[in-house]
């Protein structure tokens, strides 16, 4: 180890001496290469002092091509790294060191700063485009646009960005900085949507406008599930059942009907599904006559045996049996009947039964539970007024002995069956009492029953409630039961007594009765699915040849709407507007048309429930015209018109955006392709690729959601094209 110490010791010794032959003291411990001086500090060459004898300090100098700057009395070469800002090198900064990310980069020419259009390297920054802006691809913070960075970038296609908050759930911007739509397979609910399957089909479950979830009472009509109608409810009766419109009903008034009459009955025959009316009287006759109503048609039966002439007796169905069977009455004597009758369809035949039993204006029901006809109350010859009860099991009538029973004995009934909550409902005319027969007692309900008078009481399987039709007085009224409490309103018919009611198909008709306490009426009064009374119409005969006019279905009032079109003398503009109900035409007396305008076209909105004409020629004008009409089961309105004129076009209801589409037509001679979309009565065009066409067909299909296009023609050949389109 020593002579390794002294190896280096030796070493070292001789360095100095080869030192001090190419070096020279500056007198200060510091050494300069023998070429260069000693000045301020620093060795420097002759021409470095020379070049800035004359400059001032930090004046530009230059010296072998070396460019500097003269600092106490000689030129410092300028360079990146020495700590000081060389503006000959266009140095930005200078920190004395050649590191990047210290705010001064390596090659002295950025301070690290965004926004200074230089990507600095050893920073975070992945651009730079020289401005602190966003939404121009290169964000604020020198970071490339993306999303979920929480600013709206429009160039990357972004429809929204929450940053972190960006997610699949409901009604918040989406992973992929798309809006929440309809389709994405979210439900959301801020937007309206009551349902999404993620797709834009029909008949799913869900609408392609996330609105509907398709089901029945959701209070939207979903056409393309078939409904016509959704009215939010499951009622029957108000117009909407089971979302089909429910259209009126027994319209038409047959050839033949009864005389007019009071005080007979009438019941229906549920498996015959006939209405079945036996007698009655008019003040001074009496009838013995037995009709069938089948549909819309009276018939008068010709059965070999019958009961006698008579009023004021009772009439029920017992459906275990099937027959209509009749009790009691007053003849053209006075004497009142205590005779039981059943009627099979083709004859009357008589059941045995006590004279004892004789009464008239008794009221019966058919318990359908306990499969028993009920008959309460009546009067006697000597006018002795009942309160007593039986019960007629098919064969024999049998006397009832309840606990409880109306405390008076009035004329006045009505009893019907309620097959919903299994009772008997009487009804008492002249105090407007209420009572309940469960089969062995009578009970009472306090309620607040309708005006006292007198009324004929039927059940209404439509509505789930008993029906009643009364008069007190002038005043006439319709009342519901629904097992708790009365409902009345001051509709129905005139007031008239004696009348007839029964129930068919889920609505109530009915017939005769005395007006004015004197005149009998043989008019058929309809209550219908909306709860509003109508007398039928007398058909008016088919409508006059036409043609070119205007036709469409009306889904809400159940028929066909026919408008105009040209007489045969194709110079004669026809105005008239019919109704087809399935059987027969009623002419409409509107106090406006849209005026002779052949050619138009027609389409039912049923959104608004109209019907439209469409264009056409205006025979007055003698033009094409653009003029749009409404129809609203009543008059004719003009609506705003169509964006140009058009005759021979053709329009269908589309049930997925819900508006009426017009494609087509001539105008001035030429073949129009125009297409054209109504929101709500606003006109707009909508592009089209459908060739130019004229008198083509339109037509709604509501299964698949899509409207039928059919040929049509040119100005020179027929055209036979099928188009599907939306």
């Amino acid at each position: 180890m020593r002579l390794a110490g002294i190896v280096i010791i030796v070493a070292i010794g001789m360095v100095p001496g080869c030192m001090r032959s190419s070096l020279v003291s500056c007198g200060d411990e510091r050494l300069c290469p023998a070429d260069r001086l000693c000045h301020a500090k620093v060795c420097v060459t002759q021409p470095q002092i020379d070049v800035c004898a004359a400059l001032a300090d930090e004046e530009t100098c230059s010296f072998g091509g070396v460019t500097g700057y003269c600092d106490s009395g000689y030129c410092r070469p300028a360079r990146c790294g020495d700590g000081v800002v060389d503006q000959a090198l266009a140095e930005v900064c200078d920190d004395g060191n050649d590191d990047n990310g210290d705010m001064c980069s390596a090659d002295c020419q950025s301070l690290e700063d965004c926004g200074n259009g230089r990507i600095d390297v050893g920073t975070t920054e992945q651009c730079d485009d020289g401005n602190r802006a966003d939404t121009d691809g290169c964000q604020a913070n020198c970071q490339l646009a993306r999303c979920g960075d929480g600013i709206l970038d429009a160039l990357n296609d972004e429809a929204c960005d929450n940053g972190a908050l960006n997610s699949s759930a409901p009604d918040a911007c989406r992973p992929n900085c798309q809006l929440a739509r309809c389709g994405d397979g979210v439900k959301d609910l801020l937007s309206g949507e009551v349902c999404d399957d993620g797709n834009l089909a029909f008949g799913d479950g869900c609408r392609p406008d996330c609105a509907s979830n398709e089901s029945c009472g959701n209070g939207i009509v979903d056409f393309t599930v078939g409904e016509t109608c959704d009215d939010a409810n499951a009622a029957a009766r108000d117009g909407c059942s089971g979302c089909l419109v429910e259209v009126l009903r027994s319209r038409v008034v047959g050839a033949t009907s009864p005389s007019p009459r009071f005080r007979g009955a009438m019941e229906l025959d549920w498996v015959r599904n006939r209405i079945v009316l036996f007698g009655g009287t008019t003040g001074g006759a009496w009838y013995g006559d037995t009709w069938e109503k089948d549909g819309d048609n009276w018939v008068q039966m010709s059965p070999p045996t019958s009961p006698s002439s008579r009023s004021e007796h009772a009439m029920v169905y017992d459906a275990k049996r099937h027959r209509v069977v009749l009790f009691g009455g007053r003849n053209s004597l006075g004497q009142v009947l205590g005779d039981t009758w059943e009627w099979d369809g083709v004859t009357w035949t008589r059941l045995a039964s006590s004279s004892s039993l004789a009464r008239a204006r008794a009221v019966m029901a058919y318990d359908a539970v306990r499969q028993r006809i009920v008959m309460f109350g009546g009067y006697l010859a000597n006018n002795t007024i009942l309160r007593d009860t039986w019960e007629l099991d098919g064969a024999t009538w049998v006397e009832q002995a309840p606990a409880t029973f109306p405390a008076t004995a009035q004329i006045r009934n009505a009893f019907a069956y309620d097959p919903i909550r299994n009772e008997s409902v009487l009804w008492l005319g002249e105090t407007s009492q209420t009572f309940v027969w469960n089969g062995i007692t009578w009970t009472e309900r306090i309620v607040t029953g309708p005006p006292a008078g007198e009324g004929v009481m039927t059940f209404d399987p439509g509505r789930r409630h008993i029906v009643m039709y009364l008069a007190a007085g002038p005043a006439r009224y319709t009342a519901e039961w629904n097992g708790t409490a009365w409902t009345t309103t001051a509709t129905g018919p005139t007031a008239r007594t004696g009348a007839m009611i029964t129930s068919n198909e889920g609505y109530s008709t009915m017939f005769g009765g005395q007006l004015n306490g004197a005149v009998p009426t043989a008019e058929i009064w309809v209550r219908e699915d909306n709860g509003s009374w109508h007398l039928p119409f007398t058909p008016d005969g088919p409508p006059p040849e036409r043609f070119q006019a205007a036709m469409a279905t009306d889904p809400v009032g159940g028929g066909v709407l026919l408008y105009g079109g040209s007489g045969l003398d194709k110079v004669t503009g026809l105005t008239d507007t019919w109704e087809w109900y399935g059987s027969g035409w009623s002419l409409k007396t509107p106090s406006t048309t849209p005026g002779p305008v052949p050619y138009s076209s027609a389409v039912y909105d049923p959104v608004r429930a109209r019907m439209l004409v469409l264009g056409g020629f205006d025979y007055l004008q003698e033009s094409q015209t653009n003029a749009v009409w409404e129809w609203d089961g009543s008059n004719w309105s003009s609506q705003p018109a169509m964006p140009g004129p058009i005759q021979g076009t053709a329009a269908a209801f589309d049930p997925i955006s819900q508006r009426v589409i017009v494609h087509g037509g001539t105008l001035g001679g030429s073949d129009l392709s125009s297409s054209y979309v109504r929101t709500g009565t606003a006109w707009s065009v909508i592009a089209s690729t459908m060739p130019a066409r004229h008198r083509h067909a339109m037509a709604t299909d509501p299964v698949r959601g899509r409207i039928v296009l059919y040929g049509g023609r040119t100005q020179t050949v027929a055209q036979r094209y099928v188009g599907v389109g939306r």
